[in-house]
């Protein structure tokens, strides 16, 4: 989130790069993405799937026969199949189980605390503990080589005020102005993240901070992100009077060399991806969860 509300060569061909590694004690070739160079046809199992597999083989190894007929032999066969794809289907039905508890959790208390903007450190400690257990069921092992993370992300969580996610919204602080839906639009392979805020200013003044990102994945979770243009559009006052085509651009870049010296860059990491519901963190370690549009 940050600024943008936002972690032997042997052939080549297309831009690809073939490989070969030893991996689980055997030899393979793995061929590279130019621009995602982790992105591979080979994938070592996630824990939870080797732990699977290591479970299956001990119960293969309990159940196969020994002083047994042919006939004897392939019904057993057949029968510790039958057990083990059960044993398959109960373990991914838990883990699914778990999942939706957990996110069941997580979206209430971060309703209860306004996006988490009202939580206390009780309630903090809950969520981080909720978001870390679903972290560790993330069923998307590389989030970045998906196309599952682009699309539109309402923020439905922060674990930080939202002016530490964006300095721009440093005013969000004062009782005068209100943050409303905060928006994340991601196109990897465009290379753009494109983060909306609505705001609303007393009485009733409306409008959207627009943050145009660069993004670039430098890793199966990382994206990198770099700050190009912040603009304010205007909405309107009382819902009568059309503020649309007002529209100030901000100099990001001058503005940042002249306080920090360098142009405004960070990254996130995202830690979960599932079809619906993302988890992200920050640069500062901070964590934002994201729901799809």
């Amino acid at each position: 989130m940050a600024s943008c509300f936002v972690g032997g060569i042997v052939g080549s061909s297309n831009g690809a790069r073939t490989e070969h590694r030893i991996l689980d004690g055997s030899w393979v070739g793995l061929t590279l993405d130019a621009r995602r160079p982790w992105r591979s046809t080979h994938r070592a199992p996630s824990a939870f799937r080797k732990s699977l597999i290591a479970m299956q083989m001990d119960d293969e190894s309990d159940t196969s026969p020994s002083d047994t007929s042919p006939s004897d032999s392939t019904e057993n066969g057949n029968e510790g199949a039958s057990e083990r794809e059960g044993f398959g289907a109960r373990v991914v039905a838990e883990v699914m189980g778990t999942r939706e508890e957990l996110v069941g959790r997580v979206l209430e208390m971060a309703a209860r605390t306004d996006r988490g903007q009202a939580a206390t450190k009780s309630q903090k400690a809950k969520m981080e503990d909720w978001i870390a257990q679903l972290e560790g069921l993330n069923p998307t092992e590389m989030p970045v080589d998906t196309d599952k993370i682009n699309g539109q992300w309402n923020l439905v969580y922060s674990s930080v005020p939202f002016y530490k996610g964006n300095p721009f919204l440093a005013l969000s602080a004062a009782p005068n102005l209100a943050v409303g839906q905060i928006r994340q639009v991601i196109f990897v392979d465009g290379g753009e993240l494109r983060g909306e805020v609505d705001l609303k200013l007393f009485p009733e003044i409306t409008g959207t901070m627009l943050t145009t990102c660069k993004v670039t994945p430098v890793s199966p979770d990382r994206l990198e992100i770099v700050v190009e243009k912040v603009t304010f559009r205007g909405g309107s006052i009382l819902d009568k009077v059309d503020l649309g085509g007002i529209s100030v651009d901000v100099p990001v870049e001058r503005i940042f060399q002249q306080l920090r010296g360098t142009v405004p860059e960070t990254f996130i990491d995202t830690s979960y991806l599932d079809d619906q519901y993302r988890i992200s963190r920050g640069k500062s370690g901070a964590i934002y969860v994201f729901g799809r549009e």
